[in-house]
């Protein structure tokens, strides 16, 4: 939100507001009469339009999807000195929730120590959910899933793998699913996951994504 004044006194109207990006829309409307905000004790007077200025919602639609993005704002007034006001926009849409990483590769070497890892769900705009459920599909033989936020809502979950990659080689693929719910709406997720475990001897190098799940 922000307001247009008149810096010389005279009167001022706003005709036109309008966004250069899609799916931004920009509300204007006179103010014709406000209620002061009392200051705080010791603080200065708070700052906030008069009778007479004009105040400018920009709103973005959440459905056209996660985005950055930069654009102008421009303004048409009838004030004879400035009849056009061209203000910069950045827009900045999260995900509602970000599922990292977005795909999962666990390397070992067979007979090594078993090791952990793990995949993390949070909310885009801080808000707790809860992690309903978290299941690997097929099972994968010495991998287990522990969940330690089960059941509580946090704005963070982890679901931990604990992974014991035992005395023979092997290659097998699954698929993390998750399942939250955040205000009555259920969500869900899939992480691919791939297990190697070398021959002994065998160099491994262990890599996993970084892209975010938008939550669609």
């Amino acid at each position: 939100m922000l307001w247009i004044r008149s810096a010389d006194g005279r009167p001022l109207t706003v005709t036109e507001a309008a966004a250069t990006r899609p799916g931004i829309t920009v509300r204007f409307e006179k103010v014709e009469a406000v209620q002061p905000a009392a200051p705080a004790d010791g603080q200065r007077p708070v700052l906030g339009p008069r009778p007479g200025d004009w105040r400018l919602v920009v709103s973005a639609d959440p459905a056209a999807g996660p985005r950055t993005e930069a654009g102008e704002v421009r303004i048409a007034t009838d004030h004879p000195d400035l009849p056009r006001l061209d203000l910069p926009l950045r827009v900045r849409i999260r995900p509602r929730f970000r599922v990292l990483p977005p795909r999962l590769v666990l390397r070992r070497p067979a007979g090594a120590a078993p090791f952990d890892a793990r995949v993390t769900v949070r909310h885009g705009a801080g808000r707790r959910f809860r992690l309903a459920s978290a299941s690997l599909v097929p099972p994968l033989e010495g991998v287990t899933l522990a969940v330690p936020g089960e059941g509580e809502r946090r704005s963070t979950q982890v679901v931990s793998l604990h992974v014991a990659p035992g005395d023979a080689p092997r290659h097998a693929t699954a698929t993390l699913r998750l399942v939250v719910r955040d205000g009555g709406q259920e969500r869900k997720f899939t992480v691919p996951v791939e297990l190697y475990v070398n021959a002994a001897g065998t160099p491994v190098h262990g890599a996993t994504g970084s892209r975010s799940d938008d939550g669609r």
